[in-house]
């Protein structure tokens, strides 16, 4: 009887241990598929690009903390952004109106999220605002406007929708970092075929 009652205290301590792994270790070892939307509106003032849009230019970005994958996608997106040679220099900044070089302003918002340790889908939304001159104080104005002696501005507002499903096994922080590094991804790739593909957005040099 004596050694039934250490089985079953075994068994609870297991039980635990398991839910303390899935619910506080960052692991995945899981194969997932994503859907992406993306919607985008590029302003731009004067005839030509600003100087600051070339490669080898410096960048700031804030991400605003409004979630839980906040924290993992302004870590993730520095990871992807320093290495890059398209941008001299990158920073996380604090999330503020103003700053002396190229700025991005990045919200992420988990619209929906299932968890299992076996099955994990989520509904992700990342807004993004990008000044070329690094004043963002607009990116709230339901139009976009530009003062005559202001000069070259390129202006950008996106939003990225995010649907994934993934299977395998996977933790909860293990699961928001997968979905941070797709976020950051493709975040990073807008911010890069700024400098080196204007095109894109309908532009030339």
């Amino acid at each position: 009887m004596r050694g039934k009652h250490i089985w079953i205290i075994v068994g609870i301590l297991g039980a635990l241990l398991l839910v303390v792994a899935f619910w506080w270790l960052d692991f995945r070892l899981a194969r997932s598929t994503t859907r992406s939307e993306l919607h985008l509106s590029a302003y731009r003032s004067g005839d030509a690009l600003p100087a600051e849009m070339v490669a080898g230019s410096p960048l700031d970005y804030a991400v605003v903390d409004s979630g839980p994958l906040a924290r993992t996608l302004r870590g993730e997106l520095l990871d992807e952004l320093e290495v890059d040679p398209a941008f001299s220099r990158v920073s996380s900044v604090p999330p503020v109106d103003y700053s002396p070089h190229p700025f991005a302003w990045i919200e992420a918002e988990l619209l929906q999220e299932i968890w299992t340790p076996f099955y994990a889908a989520a509904r992700v939304s990342v807004t993004l605002a990008y000044a070329s001159n690094g004043d963002l104080a607009w990116r709230d104005d339901p139009v976009v406007r530009f003062e005559s002696s202001e000069g070259p501005i390129v202006r950008i507002r996106a939003t990225f929708v995010f649907e994934n499903s993934a299977w395998g096994l996977l933790s909860v922080d293990g699961y928001r970092t997968l979905l941070a590094e797709q976020m950051a991804g493709e975040t990073h790739q807008l911010l890069r075929d700024l400098l080196l593909q204007p095109e894109r957005f309908g532009w030339t040099r």
